[in-house]
């Protein structure tokens, strides 16, 4: 059998939380074999969302998703199969540290997203 071609003309971008997700967070399985009827016939299918990409990994693994997602409100494009960071924008860590120094007198405790050794990762400090 031939493997599809990628159709250019047609990219599907979904959101996961209130769109393609149930309010159980889970996907139906009509949401299942539809996505993955379009990427077999070469539609271009992806995810953007403002979840980690270990969080919507676990929520989307029944599709076979083969392009970046994006995750952590854009800050990364994250390949679907091996998890490595295509594109990270993120705070230089001077900046992070200020921001973590702030929010500390405040009694917040914010958790950092960044990126070490081709993986996102999510710093946070202990309460």
């Amino acid at each position: 059998m031939t493997p599809p071609q990628e159709n250019a003309d047609h990219l599907f971008i979904t959101d996961l939380d209130g769109t393609l997700l149930r309010t159980d967070e889970s996907l139906s399985d009509f949401a299942v074999a539809t996505l993955n009827a379009a990427i077999a016939q070469g539609v271009r299918v992806t995810y953007c969302t403002s979840r980690s990409f270990f969080a919507a990994r676990r929520l989307c693994s029944r599709v076979g998703f083969r392009l970046p997602a994006i995750v952590s409100n854009g800050a990364f494009a994250i390949d679907p199969n091996s998890g490595a960071v295509l594109h990270a924008a993120v705070l230089d860590r001077g900046l992070a540290m200020r921001v973590l120094d702030a929010a500390a007198p405040r009694g917040w405790l914010p958790f950092v997203c960044g990126a070490q050794g081709g993986r996102e990762i999510v710093a946070y400090r202990e309460p």
